[in-house]
């Protein structure tokens, strides 16, 4: 009687015809295939353990930049400024008016009351007093004349209360209304003189 061969599992290969045991993928290599004689690279942004029939997938807030990547551990941890989503082959540079921290998956935006002019950066900067900055911002603004924050990292500038003004743009403070005039709106840049100076 004759023995029928037996085919090599994914994950395994024979080499040489007439071999008597099939051989394991070398870590780094996968093989999805049965009956196979060679094993494959493992994939970019991906690991490879001995033996394996598919590449798996670095983990997000890691990338895998090489095909010979034996586990997870051997994805490099995604630098600051940075994001890496799940099988990120490199990292990803936030955008302007975003920042991501050390080992991250995504990029977070800017929150309002502060910004981040460059890309690939790891913190977002505060608006200073005098500016606001939405969610998201680039850049400061600064206040408009009759608008104000009186504080820093604001996400919106504020109108001068009604009795108060203020000329000047980037202020900090609204004046009060000037005697001989007289402020009845909110927003004023500049008072409204009372008839006849009185």
């Amino acid at each position: 009687g004759s023995v029928s061969p037996t085919p090599c599992s994914p994950g395994t290969i024979s080499e040489a015809f007439g071999a008597r045991e099939c051989t394991p993928c070398d870590g780094g290599k996968y093989q999805p295939r049965s009956n196979a004689t060679v094993c494959l690279p493992c994939e970019l942004g991906s690991h490879c353990a001995e033996g394996a029939s598919a590449a798996l997938l670095c983990p997000s807030t890691t990338y895998g930049n090489a095909t010979n990547l034996t586990s997870a551990a051997n994805c490099a941890d995604c630098p600051e400024g940075h994001a890496c989503a799940t099988g990120s082959v490199v990292p990803v540079p936030c955008a302007a008016g975003s920042a991501a921290a050390a080992k991250s998956a995504v990029c977070t935006r800017c929150a309002a009351g502060r910004f981040q002019s460059r890309a690939g950066e790891s913190t977002c900067e505060v608006c200073a007093a005098g500016s606001a900055c939405a969610e998201g911002a680039m850049v400061s603004v600064i206040c408009s004349a009759g608008t104000v924050t009186s504080q820093p990292e604001q996400g919106t500038c504020i109108g001068c209360a009604i009795g108060s003004y203020q000329k000047a743009r980037g202020a900090t403070a609204c004046n009060d209304c000037d005697p001989g005039s007289y402020c009845n709106t909110e927003g004023l840049a500049a008072p409204d003189l009372c008839p006849g100076g009185e």
